[in-house]
């Protein structure tokens, strides 16, 4: 016949196996934030139970005692682990092996002080004494006090963390931390009512059946809530103001969480946790597909009536070590950007195919009528009509830089490697033919290559025309030199004139050309793109006896790729 601690002890040893699936099956969630803990936790839980249920059938004192030190072992392992396990989850984050060396250093020094006990009595001192049911009845020395407040204060800080995440969170999150909660109260109690006394039988330590209890709801919390499987991913406050929606997804694709952004956007009443998207969403096929394309980024067109809403999806993957376990989806409406969008190409079309080209045709009219004008009349109205032609001019030309500025803001261009000697050549050619009475002088040597747009020419020609038709002297004079390093190539353009203004240099900073400085300022709107799309820098200064404009761009390494 089997006395009553021998059957609770049996009770125990059949107690541990659902405890060690439960283990198990955390363990296969160990690359998810806070899952190896929960296995490692409830090792230390099943431990616990053992070593007690060895205790309590050991009729030698060794033996007891030992268990006794292993039950000490097990209490430090189930509570540093349980602790790590809510630090991780409340916070989301995996914690790297030194802090838990760190957490370990007092548990071990228990493990050297228990075992040399009899030395020093650090643990159990000299009243410690062994009841006929094999339970120690512990003589609490100075060190057994610290292993008690040690794992006292793990257990208390992990459920206040725990506590202070329910208030913060909701929905599976909620959930989830109430299941841990729940887990880790059950135990934690039974404990305090064993040590305050109230449980009257010294071998029935409920502790390590709580234990199992608390394993248990761990398990259905594993199975049930998918519990580690999806953490929260955001603080709560921004999360539910932003105005992005944000739907995030578990490794089914079921909503784990969502925003308020989100629900409104895509109308939903109920709360859609544990749904499938495209049930969800089933109003929104245009979405679903999008979704279903598995593309990163894209912009979804959804047919309203007889309108068009626009929204871009965003997808991010939910990774931990190795593993996806979700994802998140970020939703923006951008319905008035796009409608800004297509006004504004409507807007370029119309000056761009419209009135530019009509502009141009009457512009070029006039001139024409002008130069007639200024042939056949002599003195003042030969002036004037010449005077109308240099106008004529001026605005095509403004006209010609715009659509230059045009096609280089609106391309993506590749940089090419180019050979700058010719490039500064052709166009100091090209304006010593436009400007006869000017003075181009040129010092690049030949053969140095940069990575620069293909548009290039027109940056150099801009500074050199600048340099000539903002010059007071009858016979401007335009230097253009180059120096080089291991990496980059700086093209210098000095001129001797009055200097550049400041306001049309600050068109290179502020990007802004207003009615006062729309011709040069253009000018320089283009300087600013092409070599911007080059990767380049521009710098523009006056000096003692002009202006000096420096763009400097990245050199090429490949010196037989040299295009011009």
């Amino acid at each position: 016949m089997l006395t009553g601690p021998e059957s609770y002890a049996i009770f125990l040893f059949l107690a541990t196996f659902p405890a060690l699936w439960v283990a198990r099956a955390s363990w296969q969630k160990r690359n998810t934030v806070a899952g190896r803990w929960l296995a490692v936790a409830v090792v230390g839980m099943a431990g616990w139970s053992v070593f007690w249920a060895l205790m309590i059938l050991f009729e030698r004192r060794q033996l007891t005692l030992a268990s006794a030190n292993l039950v000490l072992l097990s209490v430090n392992v189930a509570s540093v682990s349980w602790f790590l396990l809510t630090v991780e989850y409340t916070r989301r984050k995996r914690y790297p092996n030194r802090y838990v060396l760190a957490l370990l250093l007092l548990p071990l020094a228990t493990q050297v002080v228990a075992w040399t006990n009899p030395v020093h009595g650090l643990l159990w001192g000299p009243s410690t004494i062994i009841t006929s049911n094999g339970v120690v009845l512990p003589d609490e020395a100075t060190w057994f006090i610290v292993h008690a407040v040690y794992s006292s204060i793990l257990t208390v800080v992990s459920l206040v963390l725990l506590l202070r995440n329910f208030y913060r969170v909701d929905g599976i999150y909620r959930t989830q931390t109430a299941i841990l909660l729940v887990g880790g109260l059950i135990p934690f109690t039974t404990s305090m009512l064993f040590t305050a006394g109230i449980v009257p039988t010294e071998y029935l330590n409920p502790t390590p059946v709580a234990f199992i209890a608390g394993a248990s709801v761990f398990g259905w919390g594993l199975y049930r809530y998918k519990l580690f499987e999806i953490v929260p991913i955001a603080r709560r406050t921004a999360y539910d103001v932003m105005d992005e929606a944000v739907i995030t997804l578990d490794e089914r694709d079921a909503i784990a969480d969502i925003n308020r952004a989100a629900r409104e956007m895509f109308d939903l009443q109920a709360q859609p946790i544990g749904m499938a998207l495209t049930d969800a969403l089933e109003s929104y096929p245009e979405v679903i597909e999008a979704y279903q394309r598995e593309t990163q980024s894209e912009t979804i067109s959804i047919k309203t009536g007889d309108s068009y809403r626009y929204l871009t999806l965003d997808r991010k993957a939910i990774t931990s070590g190795e593993a996806t376990i979700g994802s998140v989806l970020v939703f923006k409406d951008v319905t008035r950007l796009k409608r800004h969008e297509n006004e504004l190409d409507l807007l370029k079309q119309v000056f761009g195919r419209v009135f530019r080209h009509d502009l141009s045709n009457e512009l070029n009219v006039i001139r024409a009528r002008g130069e007639l004008l200024a042939s056949e009349s002599a003195g003042a109205e030969s002036e004037h009509a010449r005077a109308v032609v240099e106008k004529c001019d001026d605005i095509l030309a403004t006209s010609q830089k715009a659509r230059a500025i045009e096609t280089v803001v609106e391309a993506d261009r590749r940089r090419h490697d180019i050979d700058i000697s010719v490039v500064v050549e052709n166009a100091a050619q090209w304006c010593r033919e436009r400007y006869p009475n000017a003075t181009v002088e040129v010092d690049v040597p030949d053969g140095i290559l940069i990575r620069g747009d293909s548009k290039t020419d027109l940056a150099i020609r801009g500074l050199l025309e600048n340099g000539v038709i903002h010059n007071d002297s009858p016979e401007p004079t335009v230097w253009v030199t180059a120096t080089s390093d291991r990496e980059t190539v700086t093209i210098s353009i000095e001129d001797d004139g009055p200097g550049i203004d400041a306001e049309e240099a600050q068109v290179l900073e502020t990007r802004e050309v207003d009615q006062l400085n729309h011709s040069s300022g253009l000018g320089l709107w283009l300087v600013h793109w092409v070599v911007k799309n080059s990767g380049g820098t521009v710098h523009i200064e006056n000096t003692s006896t002009g202006a000096r404009a420096e763009l400097t761009f990245d050199r090429s390494a490949d010196s037989s790729s040299a295009a011009t």
